[in-house]
């Protein structure tokens, strides 16, 4: 840090009876202060602070929000940032907890009510190709032809979404009305499955529950961040602020001459 002095006072006035009195011994002074360290002579009146490294600050807030307020003594700062994060972490395992049960929910309740079997028939009725393990691939080549999506083979996140998110899966609700055809399909106002709908409604739960969750996450992320900028900002500006007080002996010009003086010194 570059110090600067703020004002340098020179007691040269009280030195001066001293100086005129003893004109005898002033050379011998003046010899003496010339040849003598003026270093010797120093004494600090108040001993500056310790300085902090700003690198430190924001790597300890960075990982633990008020760790940097904390080393740089901002004890009331650190209390906030800290809140928000055990805050934060807390919605977060609250809202995750819940939207991972919903889903469980949903599941259960998609594998009891929607049949596969039911689905794939329909399918069947509309393309003329009869149900069976053995015709399985030219009812999927069918599918394919004719919708925009596809049943997947495994229950997936993509499957459970699938058969309440589109019409074309109406079918496979047991609640769903028989004898639909694929024409029905296109109309989302006929032989809409009441089950259908209600598994919709709890999916949304669950994904709120899950969105909601990941914006507390975000919180507490983002609180990393703004708590090792502000430590490091702090840190920097408290150790510009930081000042301290000297006071010497020196030697100045004075009459084109060497002489004497003591000097008060503020340097920050």
């Amino acid at each position: 840090m570059t110090s600067q002095p703020f004002k340098h006072l020179l007691l040269f006035v009280g030195l001066l009876p001293i100086l005129s009195s003893a004109q005898g011994q002033q050379h011998d002074w003046q010899a003496f202060m010339l040849n003598t360290a003026t270093a010797d002579f120093q004494v600090e009146l108040q001993e500056p602070a310790s300085q902090k490294r700003i690198p430190v600050g924001f790597l300890l807030s960075a990982a633990v929000p008020g760790a940097g307020q904390i080393y740089n003594g901002s004890w009331l700062k650190a209390a906030g940032f800290f809140a928000v994060e055990v805050a934060a972490w807390t919605l977060y395992a609250q809202f995750q907890d819940k939207g991972n049960s919903l889903e469980d929910d949903f599941h259960r309740f998609a594998d009891e009510h929607w049949i596969e079997a039911e689905y794939w028939d329909w399918i069947s009725t509309g393309s003329g190709i009869p149900y069976s393990e053995e015709n399985m691939e030219q009812l999927r080549s069918w599918e394919q032809e004719h919708f925009s999506h596809g049943l997947h083979r495994n229950k997936d996140q993509q499957y459970y979404e699938m058969i309440g998110k589109y019409h074309q899966f109406n079918a496979g609700w047991d609640d769903a009305a028989l004898g639909i055809t694929i024409d029905d399909e296109y109309d989302p106002n006929v032989h809409v499955s009441d089950r259908r709908l209600h598994y919709e409604g709890m999916r949304d739960d669950s994904n709120r529950a899950l969105k909601h969750a990941t914006s507390a996450a975000s919180v507490a992320l983002v609180n990393h961040l703004v708590s090792g900028l502000e430590a490091a900002w702090s840190i920097s500006r408290d150790n510009k602020r930081q000042m301290h007080t000297r006071l010497q002996m020196e030697t100045v010009p004075f009459n084109a001459e060497p002489t004497a003086v003591l000097s008060l010194r503020l340097i920050w």
